[in-house]
Parts: C-alpha cells; structure tokens; sequence
C-alpha cells in the first residue's frame, strides 16, 4: 500500500533532509564491489579499485517516499540503485520535469561531485528500494588519488548528465510559447 507518509535522507543543517535510523544493511564490502562494477558510473574500474571504493559505500534501504536529494540543498552523497525505482525530477520549474527514472545500477546525485557541491534536482524513491551511498568527499579523495579511474568516472557522468539535459530540452521544446509582454 501506499502511504502519504514522505520519509528523507540523512540531515545536517549543511546537507539537506533528514533519514530515520537502522536503514543501513550490513552487506559484505565484496558483494558490493561486484554490483558496483556493474554499474555505468564504475564499470570501467578493475577489480582492486571496486574493491576499494565498496570500502567506501554503505547499502541502506529506502522506503517508498523517501526523498535522497531536494534540488539546490548541500549535497552529501551518491547513490546507486541497487533495487527499486528513484524518480529525479524539476519540480521547482513552473510545470514539474521528470529528469529520468533511475533503476538497477544508475547513479544519482552524481552533481556531489562537482562545485558547488549542491543537488541539481530531486530524487524520491518510487517504491521501497535498497541503494548503494558513497560520501562524496570520500569519492572525490579516491578519485583524485587515481586519475585515469577520475577521469572515467566523470566521463560516465557527463554521459548521464547529458542524457537528463536532452530530456529537459526536448521538454521545454515542446511548451507552448509564454504571451509576449505588450510594446509600448
């Protein structure tokens, strides 16, 4: 069943909305290696580095509702799907944009990665699901300690970036014109 009830994701007064507690699973660092290297953001990464970065992450499960990232709020994270749908919408636009749904192996708030560290849109999730979270300072440090592996994450990242850009575009494209202002 559905519930009205919205639930949201780890609050500091720096990052955004709160999550409730004990949604953390404990899940081997080797399993969640594996999965991230399935993953389109971490696919090119060898064995070592997923291993090393599934050091990094943290499985937590999400009730349906919970909203992960609120547009323009200090971002904190990255998540991969693991399980479960995520919506990333505009709403904050004058008629709401859903940006992409987000499942099995999709990365969101990947706009932590980048100044000025702030949530480019908002992720909900559409149904109970179970994501992979990875503090983004912890990211960027081991991305920055190896540049080949920085560069091809934030390849993939582009890639996705610019695929939400092209449905935001094709959107807007398609909006009736506003009324001109009158000339004086």
């Amino acid at each position: 069943a559905q519930h009205a009830l919205v639930t949201t994701c780890e609050h500091d007064t720096e990052t955004g909305p709160p999550m409730t507690q004990n949604q953390v699973e404990d899940v081997p660092a080797r399993a969640k290696a594996r999965f991230l290297g399935t993953c389109s953001v971490f696919r090119r990464l060898e064995t070592d580095e997923l291993n090393l970065l599934a050091d990094l992450a943290e499985t937590v499960v999400v009730p349906a509702g919970t909203v992960l990232a609120q547009r323009a709020t200090r971002s904190r994270y990255i998540y991969i799907v693991e399980d479960g749908l995520l919506r990333v919408d505009e709403a904050d636009l004058s008629i709401p944009v859903e940006l992409a749904t987000a499942g099995r192996g999709d990365a969101v708030g990947c706009s932590s990665l980048v100044e000025p560290f702030l949530y480019s849109a908002n992720v909900t999730a559409l149904g109970d699901s179970r994501v992979i979270r990875i503090h983004a300072g912890d990211l960027l440090d081991f991305l920055r300690r190896r540049p080949q592996v920085g560069y091809d994450v934030m390849t993939a990242v582009a890639q996705q970036v610019r695929g939400r850009l092209d449905t935001l575009v094709a959107f807007l494209a398609n909006q009736p014109e506003p009324p001109s202002a009158p000339q004086a």
